[in-house]
């Protein structure tokens, strides 16, 4: 039996902002195009517009579980065409990289997707130390590094033509669903947390709280509250 389908979320760094009911019927929708339309793997566009359209990834991605993923994989893990079409990355050839490839030999339907004025966070592997990335949405056409646009000032540089290899859905999402952003606070001054802790830096000084207060975090360290 096992599952039909399931979705893979990097829940560690990616962050849809909407509120997890309007997300959990977002992803339905997406779902249920994917399977109208027969798309095996398909994924949000978190590298896609950012390389032009040539590099498929995971991050938000739903999979359709009756294709026999191992016996693709198995099948083409060796191709020689697989390390002489990606010799500048070979030393990072990853299940990312490895999709790409799938997709370009219609191994199966692996598309990429993104959906008109959603907002998603992508923190990589520093947001203090990687700008580019911060909130990002898609808009007419458009893929927008709110990070560069608003943070520098450079829009020109900070908006990408969305490539026709990423589908536009337009679910009636509205422009101003941007405002909330409970979530990426949360987990932005949860980072905070984390980084002082690792450090020694007393909590207070990052998010000045006292105990019980009705605007405590959901998290907290035993050596700062307790």
């Amino acid at each position: 039996m096992g599952y039909k389908n399931f979705w893979n979320i990097d829940a560690d760094d990616i962050e849809i902002v909407l509120e997890p009911q309007k997300a959990a019927e977002l992803l339905t929708k997406i779902k249920q195009y994917a399977e109208t339309h027969e798309i095996n793997l398909f994924s949000l566009d978190i590298w896609a517009t950012f390389e032009m359209g040539q590099h498929w990834s995971f991050g938000v991605t739903y999979a359709d579980n009756s294709v026999n993923w191992i016996e693709i994989m198995r099948a083409h893990c060796t191709d020689a065409k697989l390390t002489e079409r990606y010799t500048m990355v070979r030393s990072s050839l990853n299940l990312d990289w490895f999709c790409t490839y799938l997709r370009s030999i219609q191994a199966a339907r692996i598309e990429t997707f993104c959906v008109e004025n959603l907002r998603f966070v992508q923190r990589g592997d520093n947001p203090y130390l990687n700008p580019v990335w911060g909130i990002i949405y898609w808009n007419n056409g458009k893929c927008f590094f709110s990070a560069i646009c608003g943070g520098i000032g450079d829009e020109e540089l900070g908006t990408l033509d969305i490539p026709a290899e990423v589908i536009q859905l337009d679910f009636g999402l509205p422009l101003n669903e941007r405002i909330n952003l409970w979530g990426a606070r949360k987990n932005f001054n949860f980072q905070r947390f984390e980084y002082a802790h690792g450090r020694n830096i007393p909590v207070s000084l990052i998010y000045p709280v006292k105990k019980n207060e009705s605007n405590a975090p959901p998290f907290r360290f035993s050596h700062e509250f307790d």
